[in-house]
C-alpha cells in the first residue's frame, strides 16, 4: 500500500483497534479471489499476533489460499472532498479514508479451534448470546459447523494508512471539517467522527 511518511498508522495497538472496529475484511491471496469474511485479530505471546476467522466450505478460495501468504485488508471510513471546502486554490478533488492491510499465512485449524473461533467472534459482536441458547440451538449450531472451515492467519507484517488531509494547512483542514459536517452523504459523518476520534485532519495545530 502506497504510504507517504506522515499518513503512515505504524502504532500496533492503534492497527489493533482499527481491525476490532472495522472487521469485515476483504481476504485475497496469489491466484487474486476475493471472500468478504468478519476476521479478529488475537494477540500471542511473540509477534504480531494471528487472525482468526471461517468462511463457507462451499467457497473453494479456502482450497487455493491454505498455507499460502495473504492479505486482509480492512477498510475504515472513507469519503469525497470537495476542492470547494478548501480555504485556498487552486485544488482538485480527493477522497480521505482510513485503511489497514495485514499480511501473513494461512492455515486451517480442527473442530475444536473452529469452536472457539465461532464462540470469539460472536461474543465480540452479541456478548452474552451464547449463554441464552437451548440446547436444540446449540445441537443447530453444532450440525452448521460442518459447512463451514475455519482458520487463523499468522501475521508477519501489518500496514496502516490515514489519509485525513492532515497534509494540508490548518485553513483547508478546517473547510473540509466545515464540508463534512454539512455533507448530506452517508459516508462524510463516519469520516469526520474517526477524524474527531483520531485528532486527525482537524486543524488544530497551528
Amino acid at each position: 500500500m502506497y504510504t507517504p511518511k506522515n499518513m503512515a498508522l505504524t502504532d500496533v495497538d492503534v492497527q489493533r483497534d482499527f481491525v476490532g472496529k472495522f472487521g469485515f475484511a476483504m481476504l485475497a491471496g496469489e491466484d487474486l479471489q476475493v471472500t468478504h469474511v468478519p476476521l479478529q485479530w488475537v494477540t500471542e505471546t511473540d509477534g504480531l499476533g494471528v487472525l482468526i476467522g471461517h468462511m463457507a466450505r462451499a467457497n473453494p478460495h479456502w482450497k487455493s489460499l491454505q498455507g499460502q501468504r495473504c492479505v486482509a485488508v480492512f477498510q475504515g471510513p472513507h469519503s469525497y472532498i470537495s476542492p470547494a471546502w478548501y480555504a485556498a486554490g487552486p485544488a482538485v478533488p480527493t477522497w480521505n479514508y482510513a485503511a489497514v492491510h495485514a499480511y501473513g499465512r494461512f492455515v486451517l485449524v480442527d473442530e475444536t479451534l473452529t469452536a472457539d473461533i465461532l464462540d470469539q467472534l460472536m461474543a465480540q459482536y452479541e456478548p452474552g448470546w451464547q449463554n441464552r441458547l437451548s440446547d436444540s440451538d446449540m445441537a443447530y449450531q453444532h450440525k452448521l459447523r460442518k459447512a463451514i472451515v475455519a482458520f487463523r492467519i499468522e501475521l508477519d507484517e501489518v500496514q496502516g494508512k490515514e489519509k485525513l488531509g492532515q497534509h494540508r494547512s490548518a485553513a483547508d483542514q478546517q473547510g473540509v471539517v466545515t464540508g463534512l459536517s454539512a455533507s448530506q452523504h452517508p459516508d462524510a459523518a463516519p469520516l469526520l467522527s474517526y477524524m474527531q476520534q483520531r485528532q486527525l485532519g482537524l486543524g488544530l495545530d497551528d
